[in-house]
């Protein structure tokens, strides 16, 4: 922005970090007010620079000191009594912002109370050097600074569409989350956001694969998002932000390390838990669900058999103790000559029983009755035999009954609080890349 227009500003709001960033600011507006936001720390060093700049120009200042300087929220009220303050004096359109000192917080209140009445927004641009390393170089004389306008500070940087892609993924839209962020990287300005937004865009595709149970393509996508969000380059103070996420994303890899698809153990026991719920609780999908839940305790049986080594799907019935397949017998009422090849779920519970296996007996004595009506109700179903909508209750509690199930057959693992936290899909915070996408505004 040219020099001249810059100076048709009579006001100015402005958080103040270092004396010089204000002074060049008030020097290149030239207002006749100065609304200044200012920590409480600060309020001294602030004020001898406004003295220093009242010898300049004639100005009219006005401070506003917010209760707590990691709250945006307390930033934006005082921004708007600054405002208030400042409209009383001045017509909106002689009023302009300067975001460029103050911490992140202080600076994401001050961009949103701007937003709010529409004001026109800078900041000041340091000149870029190059690199040495891995460190990115910047001018320090601040006189060589350069004024940016920013139509909407937010859009700048992507912010608004990204917190929309945010509340899309923790609703596990993670295709439209991919989407959007690829989208949101070819629009932002600068390589910085672009590699943030590469990294949002690689975690969600990971997302996707691990929810479509491509587990090696999961692992390559999480494996590119940690490279693009812990990139060397970026600021200590990034890295300090983003290091809980990127902690969640290691967890998550040597999750999925442990997990392999053709072998039934439990991680892919949980997983697959996990993937039923989510169809449940987070996309309202209960049929899709309820089935998913259903193959959830056929693998548990199937794996407790196995310990056996009874394969479900090709039982050699010759080759299983005698006693044990009388009593099957019996329990069913059958002949062994009619006994099948393959065994259903609740088939193999009873066989598990017969071995005198404790989970499985348990089970029965416990949930019996609970688990037939539930088996009842998935095979009428729209995605089993039947044509019933499943309804929002039955999906949940089917859901409780596998926990319960779970608890029983893996004692203590249902409780393993490290492992939970590894096997389950994250939420991302808002609040974590406010601070991150607008912490080069300055």
């Amino acid at each position: 922005m040219d020099t001249q227009r810059i100076k048709e500003y009579d006001g100015l709001i402005i958080p103040f970090s270092k004396a010089d960033l204000m002074g060049f600011s008030i020097r290149k507006v030239q207002p006749k007010l100065v609304a200044v936001i200012v920590i409480q720390e600060l309020v001294t060093e602030a004020a001898a620079m406004m003295k220093e700049l009242k010898r300049e120009f004639k100005l009219k200042e006005h401070y506003q000191i917010p209760d707590d300087s990691e709250d945006p929220t307390t930033a934006f009220l005082k921004f708007n009594e600054c405002f208030e303050w400042m409209s009383q004096q001045l017509p909106f359109n002689k009023i302009i912002v300067d975001i460029s000192g103050g911490f992140v917080p202080l600076r994401f209140g001050i961009s949103l109370g701007a937003i709010s009445h529409n004001l026109p927004v800078f900041y000041q641009s340091q000149k870029f050097l190059g690199t040495e390393g891995n460190q990115l170089r910047f001018e320090d004389d601040v006189n060589k600074n350069r004024i940016v306008m920013l139509s909407n500070p937010l859009q700048k940087v992507g912010l608004l569409d990204a917190q929309n892609a945010i509340a899309i993924f923790n609703k596990r839209s993670y295709a439209a989350t991919s989407f959007f962020f690829q989208q949101i990287s070819n629009r932002v300005d600068g390589a910085f956001y672009r590699h943030i937004y590469n990294g949002m865009y690689y975690l969600a595709e990971g997302y996707r694969a691990w929810d479509e149970i491509r587990y090696t393509h999961a692992l390559h996508m999480l494996g590119k998002a940690r490279k693009f969000l812990s990139a060397e380059f970026f600021d200590q103070s990034i890295r300090e932000t983003l290091q809980s996420l990127i902690d969640s994303i290691d967890d998550n890899i040597k999750f999925l390390s442990s997990v392999k698809a053709e072998k039934i153990q439990f991680p892919l026991i949980f997983d697959f838990y996990q993937n039923a719920r989510r169809r449940i609780h987070d996309e309202k999908r209960y049929d899709d669900g309820v089935a998913r839940l259903y193959r959830v305790t056929e693998m548990v049986i199937q794996y407790q058999l196995k310990q056996k080594s009874i394969d479900s799907g090709k039982v050699h019935w010759d080759k299983i103790n005698k006693s044990i397949v009388k009593s099957f017998c019996e329990r069913k009422k059958m002949i062994s000559e009619a006994l099948p090849p393959r065994i259903s779920l609740f088939d193999g519970l009873i066989l598990l029983d017969c071995y005198q296996d404790g989970a499985a007996r348990q089970i029965i004595e416990e949930l019996e009755t609970e688990l037939l009506r539930m088996l009842g109700a998935r095979n009428r179903s729209i995605l089993a035999h039947g044509v019933t909508a499943v309804r929002e209750k039955l999906a949940y509690d089917f859901d409780k009954l596998v926990f319960r199930i779970l608890e029983i057959a893996f004692p203590g693992r249902m409780l393993d609080q490290d492992f939970l936290h590894s096997a389950i899909h994250i939420d991302l915070d808002p609040s974590v890349f406010n601070s991150v996408f607008l912490s080069r505004l300055m």
